[in-house]
C-alpha cells in the first residue's frame, strides 16, 4: 500500500489469504476501511494452537511429490460439488506445485505455522467486515465463522448451501453480488 500511495484500502482474502487479511486489519485499523473474508483461517484445526504440529510425512509428500490426479481430488474436496472445479485446476496447482522449490517451502511453511487464539486481535479489527463461508467447507469449519462473528466488531457471515472451501470459484456472480452490496451500504 506505500509503494502504491494508498492511505486506505478495502482488503480481503480466502483461507490463509482470509488469516493475512484480518491480521493486517487487526494491527493497521485506519488503513483498512471494509474487510472481506472468504472461509479465513484464525481458529485452531488439526491440532495448530500458538505452537505449530509435526508435518505428517502423507502431507510432505502430497506437497513436493502428488502426481496430478491426487492433486486433482484433493483440490475437488475444496468444492461442495466437484463438478463446480474448473476441470483446468488440477493442472494448474501441479505445475506450481512443481515448480523447483515450491513444494519444500510449502512444507518448511507447514513446520513453523501456528494459529494463536484470535480473540484479542480480532477484536481490534474495526472495519465493517463481510464473511462468505460454505455451509460444505471440509477444510476449515463453517461453524468457525460464528466464531468470528462473536469475536469481531462489526462483522457479519453469509453462508452459502452447498458450497465449500471455495465459494467464489463455486458461485461466482453470487458471492460478487454480495460482496459489492456490502460495499455500497453506508
Amino acid at each position: 500500500m506505500d509503494a502504491l500511495a494508498l492511505d486506505e484500502a478495502v482488503i480481503g482474502g480466502n483461507s490463509l489469504g482470509g488469516l493475512v487479511a484480518w491480521r493486517y486489519a487487526a494491527g493497521h485499523p485506519d488503513r483498512v476501511s471494509r474487510l472481506a473474508l472468504l472461509a479465513p483461517g484464525g481458529f485452531s484445526i488439526n491440532g495448530v494452537t500458538e505452537e505449530p504440529v509435526d508435518v505428517p510425512a502423507a502431507v510432505a509428500f502430497f506437497m513436493t511429490s502428488a502426481p496430478e490426479p491426487m492433486i486433482g481430488a484433493a483440490s475437488g474436496a475444496l468444492f461442495g460439488d466437484p463438478a463446480n472445479m474448473d476441470p483446468g485446476l488440477p493442472h494448474r496447482v501441479h505445475s506450481l506445485m512443481r515448480q523447483p522449490g515450491v513444494g519444500q517451502a510449502l512444507v518448511q511453511r507447514l513446520e513453523v505455522f501456528t494459529l494463536p487464539a484470535p480473540g484479542a486481535d480480532l477484536a481490534r479489527v474495526a472495519a465493517p467486515t463481510l464473511i462468505l463461508w460454505g455451509e460444505r467447507d471440509a477444510m476449515v469449519p463453517v461453524a468457525h465463522g460464528t466464531d468470528f462473528v462473536a469475536a469481531m466488531p462489526s462483522a457479519r457471515l453469509l453462508t452459502y448451501p452447498g458450497l465449500g472451501h471455495v465459494v467464489h470459484e463455486e458461485a461466482p456472480s453470487e458471492t460478487v453480488a454480495d460482496f459489492r452490496a456490502f460495499l455500497e451500504e453506508g
